[in-house]
C-alpha cells in the first residue's frame, strides 16, 4: 500500500501563504482625472470653510496607490482642467439637478465702416437680445458592487474573518475600491470617448472625407495610427477654438495598440524628446507630441468589435479642459445593512452621490483607428 493523500489523508494537510499575489490591472486613467480634479476641489472648498488641507484630504474618498502620487495629483493644477469639478456644490442633494450656464455669442459685421458712427447719425436705441445656454448635472444615488442584474454587498462573517489568513476587512475593501475605481472609469471614459457630429478622424483620410466606421475599415490594419492623425486632430480642435490646458498643450488618449503603432512612426522619436517633468499620471504617460500635445495610454479605451465584422476598431480621444463635468453631494462611503444576523454577518457596499455630464461634445476629437 501507497501512503498517500488518498490512503491516509488525516496526515496531510495544506497551508495558504500570507502573501498575496499581484492581480493585472488597468491603470485607470478616467478614473484619476477625476479623483485629482474632485480632491482639488474639495481642497478649494474646505479652505473655504476654514478646514486645513490634512483633513480635507482624508474626506476625498478616493483611493490612491500612495501619499507621494496623491501630493501630485493634488497639485497638479494643469491635469486637473480636465474635468470640471464645481467647488460650491456641497450643498447639493440627491435628485438636485447642477445647472451651468455657457453664453451664446452672435457673430455680426466686424468693419471698420459699420462701427463708424458719423456726424450727426443717430445710433439706434434697440437693444441686442443676449442668449444663453445650459448643461445639466443631476445628481443620483450611484453605488456598488454589482452582479445578477442588482447592486448587492459583500459579506464578512465575524467567525471566518477571526481565524482568515488574510484580514477579510482589507479584502473586502481591495474588491470595493477596484469595484469603485472601474465604475467611475468606465463612466467617465464614456463621456470623453462621446464627441460632435463630424468630430470623428481616421488615419489616412488627409481630407477628413470618411464619416463612419462602417465606410473607414473593411480589415485590421486597413488604418494604423500615426503622428499625422494627431496633427490633424489637434487642428480640428484648434480650428473649433477649444481652449488647451495651462500649459498650452491638448490632451490624448490612446489604446496600447494605437500607442504601439505610433512608436513605429519614426516622426514620434523625432517629435517625442524625453520629457522630465514629474507627471501625476506617470504611468499612463507615453510623451508629448513637439510641446503642444500630450499622449497617455488608456487600456480601459473603448476597441468596437461588433460595428466591423473581423475589425478591432479603437477608440482615442484628444480634448481640451472642462469636456466633462461632475457633481457630488459629499465623498464616497461605505454603508453597512441592518440586515446582520444580530451583528455576526457585516454586508456592507459603498454608496456615493453624485452625477456626470458631457458639457461640451465640441471639446472632444475621436481619432478611430485599427
Amino acid at each position: 500500500m501507497v501512503v498517500s493523500r488518498v490512503t491516509l489523508p488525516s496526515e496531510f494537510y495544506d497551508r495558504t501563504s500570507e502573501l498575496m499575489l499581484v492581480q493585472p490591472e488597468p491603470q485607470y486613467v478616467w478614473a484619476r482625472l477625476l479623483f485629482m480634479a474632485s480632491g482639488q476641489a474639495e481642497l478649494r472648498r474646505a479652505a473655504a470653510l476654514g478646514i486645513s488641507p490634512d483633513r480635507a484630504i482624508a474626506a476625498i474618498g478616493a483611493q490612491v496607490p500612495d501619499l507621494a502620487e496623491m501630493q501630485l495629483l493634488l497639485s497638479d493644477t494643469v491635469r486637473g482642467e480636465a474635468i470640471l469639478v464645481s467647488d460650491e456644490l456641497g450643498v447639493a442633494k440627491h435628485g438636485h439637478t447642477v445647472r451651468i450656464n455657457r453664453p451664446i455669442f452672435t457673430n455680426s459685421t466686424y468693419t471698420e465702416a459699420s462701427r463708424t458712427v458719423a456726424a450727426g447719425q443717430t445710433i439706434s436705441t434697440t437693444p441686442i437680445d443676449l442668449t444663453a445656454e445650459q448643461v445639466a448635472i443631476t445628481i443620483h444615488r450611484q453605488c456598488g458592487p454589482y452582479a445578477s442584474s442588482s447592486v448587492r454587498p459583500y459579506a464578512v462573517d465575524r467567525m471566518d474573518a477571526e481565524h482568515a489568513v488574510h484580514s477579510l476587512a482589507s479584502t473586502v475593501g481591495l474588491h470595493m475600491s477596484r469595484d469603485r475605481n472601474r465604475y467611475v472609469d468606465t463612466v467617465i471614459g464614456g463621456l470623453f470617448d462621446t464627441v460632435a457630429s463630424g468630430n470623428t478622424l481616421y488615419p489616412g483620410d488627409s481630407a477628413n472625407a470618411l464619416s463612419t466606421d462602417a465606410s473607414a475599415f473593411v480589415s485590421n490594419g486597413d488604418r494604423p495610427f500615426d503622428v499625422e492623425t494627431i496633427f490633424r486632430a489637434e487642428e480640428n480642435l484648434n480650428a473649433a477654438n477649444v481652449p488647451r490646458f495651462a500649459n498650452g498643450t491638448y490632451a490624448v488618449v490612446l489604446t496600447p495598440r494605437q500607442v504601439r503603432q505610433l512608436r513605429s512612426d519614426p516622426q514620434f522619436g523625432r517629435l517625442s524628446p524625453f520629457e522630465s517633468e514629474k507627471n501625476p499620471l506617470t504611468t499612463a504617460f507615453v510623451g508629448n507630441i513637439g510641446k503642444t500635445v500630450e499622449v497617455y495610454v488608456g487600456t480601459t479605451q473603448t476597441i468596437d468589435t461588433t460595428t466591423v465584422s473581423g475589425v478591432s476598431i479603437q477608440h482615442g480621444v484628444m480634448f481640451g479642459p472642462g469636456k466633462v463635468g461632475y457633481a457630488n453631494a459629499g465623498p464616497c462611503r461605505v454603508a453597512a445593512s441592518t440586515d446582520d444576523n444580530y451583528g455576526e454577518t457585516a454586508k456592507v457596499i459603498w454608496i456615493c452621490y453624485e452625477g456626470q455630464a458631457d458639457l461640451d461634445a465640441r471639446f472632444g476629437c475621436a481619432i478611430h483607428s485599427d
